[in-house]
């Protein structure tokens, strides 16, 4: 009974302090008078015309010189609560008088709401009268265009007026982050044509209603900036929406599509210079007549995407088709209740707010779609990984076994039913299947790594003299002893004897290999391989390379050396040198020891040579001596050609030297 008592007097004590609270909301809505000239001290006001608020003012303005007076009586009880007026959007200036005295005015910039405390202290008992002064040149839509207009509480009227701003700053934040991640989305995807244009869009979005909002201005004082700036992206943002439409559909670039954005540039320059020059009214004509002349342009994308809808069926051309459902429902609300002549370029609806997130539905549609794409690939990758290192351990099972049999028979009967010479073409044939079925298995197996099976760390140098040739190779090494190679030694010594002993290179004359590292911390192998034909070294090079067919069954430990430097994370590249040689240059990645950063840093580095430096310049004089000793002297004769001439000149003055 007791705790029944207590909750009655809880939900009395709710239901009195809401009466109050209730009480002190003052709906000023409505009719207002409006204050003859020197008529303000007047308590009798029933033959005033009278104005309607929120409403636009405009025509009155025109009679009444751009100024109007306004008042309206205000019953409350003095002293006993703290009170605010609250106005919503004020199109230009506003002042605010309670019984003759003026207790504040603004905003700062047209079109922002206004809140201004009313001091306790002026309010007189009984009849009390609130009058406005309101200023504005503009010549279409002036005045409170929307509500609310009230006088209540300080801090609930404070409370109502950051939360009608808080909703905006949210979509505004939303807007930002969308253009932030489709932008980042352009310059990952490739085939992403789309995301520039939606990116760019949400982000001048994001710009319109942020200058837009009190709690940038508020944050940012600059009232003139952020309201040039909402002004001039509130100009482009229907720009920004073909752009969308075009690249989804791939269509071709209309006709006049440049001469467009030349207009577009051109108004929204006129629009910021004059609200610089504070000319708001002609301000107010540039944004209408901009509104009206994006009417048929709206209407033309429409009928685009519905033409390319009935062509190419898709669920994102669906829903831009909806987009422009909905715009299309929007503007005619927005014509129907007045805001479409209002300043300004789109207010924050429902139908307007889907619309606007749309163009990012799509996109995330075409993310989710090619995720899945992606990850369907991905399991049929890896299935064919799988069914090709099924496939090529089945022919190894079938082929490898009879092959071996075949040549312990063969071999067996060599010395009697062979003669020698027949004998020894078996037995290189023979090998030759041998080792060529090893390298289709060698090339199978590295294809399907992804990284070498094991990393180990080891001094270059050390390396370098164990795995490189001593015979039938000049090595010239130039790096710095402390630089270390992390990596499958296997797999690199076997790149190192798979380019010396390639099977394509065994009519070269000689094989240079140079070593060297660089200041990045890369190891770079240099071949330079020469040859008594130019034509022959330039179409190994166009083998390699993959501009001529391979005839020669050379893919096989080529392919072999090409994985193997993938496998390593490096670069292998061939061209022909200063036209005398085959140049091969194959990079790893190294790297120095802590300590030798340091020095680095200090600089105190210094690439040291584990063999002289000249053997290098000896090697290279020595192949260009070759060379030159290949070279047979030009005879001079009438009809020599402008190559055999130089050559002759050049002869004569080594001869004289």
């Amino acid at each position: 009974m007791k705790a029944g008592r207590i909750l009655f007097a809880f939900l009395g004590f709710l239901l009195l302090s809401s009466g109050l609270q209730a009480r002190t909301v003052l709906d000023l809505s409505g009719p207002w008078k409006v204050i003859p000239s020197g008529r303000m001290e007047d308590p009798n006001d029933d033959a005033w015309p009278v104005v309607q608020l929120p409403g636009n003012l405009a025509p009155t303005l025109k009679e009444t010189g751009n100024i109007i007076w306004l008042r309206k009586e205000l019953n409350v009880e003095p002293g006993r609560y703290n009170l605010s007026f609250l106005a919503g959007p004020i199109y230009d200036r506003l002042d605010v008088y309670i019984n003759g005295i003026r207790i504040g005015g603004g905003p700062e910039s047209p079109g922002r709401p206004l809140v201004v405390t009313i001091p306790g202290s002026i309010l007189k008992p009984g009849l009390n009268f609130i009058s406005l002064r309101l200023e504005s040149s503009r010549k279409i839509s002036a005045g409170i265009l929307q509500g609310p207009i009230t006088v209540q509480n300080t801090e609930i009227a404070r409370e109502l007026f950051w939360k009608s701003q808080i909703t905006n700053f949210v979509f505004s934040l939303l807007f930002f982050s969308s253009s932030i991640f489709f932008i980042l989305l352009h310059f990952r995807v490739e085939a992403g044509r789309i995301y520039l244009p939606s990116g760019l869009g949400y982000g001048v979005l994001a710009l319109h209603f942020m200058c837009e909002n009190e709690i940038l201005h508020w944050v940012l004082p600059l009232h003139g900036v952020l309201e040039i700036t909402g002004t001039v992206s509130g100009i482009l943002i229907p720009a920004l929406f073909y752009p969308f439409v075009i690249r989804f559909f791939g269509m071709e670039t209309p006709r006049y599509y440049r001469t467009f954005w030349w207009v577009v540039i051109a108004v929204a320059f006129i629009a910021a210079l004059l609200y610089a020059l504070r000319l708001h009214f002609l301000v107010e004509i540039v944004e209408l007549t901009w509104k009206l002349l994006n009417i048929p342009i709206f209407f033309y994308g429409a009928y685009l995407t519905f033409k390319e809808l009935m062509q190419k069926q898709s669920t994102g051309g669906f829903i831009i088709a909806g987009g422009f459902v909905f715009f299309l429902v929007h503007g005619l609300f927005s014509v129907m209740g007045q805001q479409f002549w209002q300043p300004g370029a789109i207010e924050l609806g429902f139908f307007s707010v889907v619309a606007l997130l749309l163009p990012a539905a799509i996109i995330v549609l075409k993310l989710v779609n090619l995720q899945r794409d992606v990850d369907r690939g991905q399991v049929k990758m890896e299935s064919v990984n799988e069914l090709r290192t099924r496939i090529f351990h089945h022919i190894h099972l079938a082929i490898s076994q009879p092959v071996l049999e075949i040549t312990q028979q063969v071999r067996s009967k060599m010395s009697d039913g062979f003669s020698k010479k027949e004998a020894a073409g078996v037995q290189f044939h023979l090998t030759e299947l041998e080792k060529s079925l090893d390298d289709v298995l060698e090339l199978s197996r590295l294809e399907v790594m992804e990284e070498p099976e094991a990393r180990v760390p080891v001094n270059v140098g050390d390396f370098l003299s164990a795995v490189l040739p001593t015979s039938g190779v000049t090595c010239t090494v130039k790096v710095h002893p402390s630089l270390e190679l992390e990596s499958s030694l296997d797999l690199v010594h076997s790149a190192v004897i798979r380019l010396v002993d390639f099977p394509g290179f065994k009519t070269f004359r000689h094989i240079d290999l140079i070593v060297t590292s660089d200041l990045d911390e890369n190891l770079h192998f240099r071949f330079l391989l020469q040859h008594d034909d130019r034509k022959t070294m330039r179409r190994m090079q166009r083998i390699l390379t993959g501009k001529l067919p391979d005839l020669e069954g050379l893919w096989i430990q080529w392919g072999i050396i090409q994985e193997i430097i993938r496998i390593l994370d490096g670069s292998l590249h061939v061209r022909i040198l200063n036209r005398k040689f085959l140049c091969i240059d194959v990079r790893l990645d190294a790297h120095l020891p802590p300590e030798e950063h340091l020095e680095r840093e200090n600089g105190g580095l210094k690439v040291v040579s584990l063999v002289e430096q000249d053997k290098e310049a000896e090697a290279l004089a020595r192949a260009a001596a070759a060379s030159e000793e290949r070279t047979p002297e030009v005879q001079f004769h009438a009809n020599m050609s402008t190559t055999e001439f130089v050559l002759w000149v050049k002869q004569k003055f080594k001869k004289s030297a």
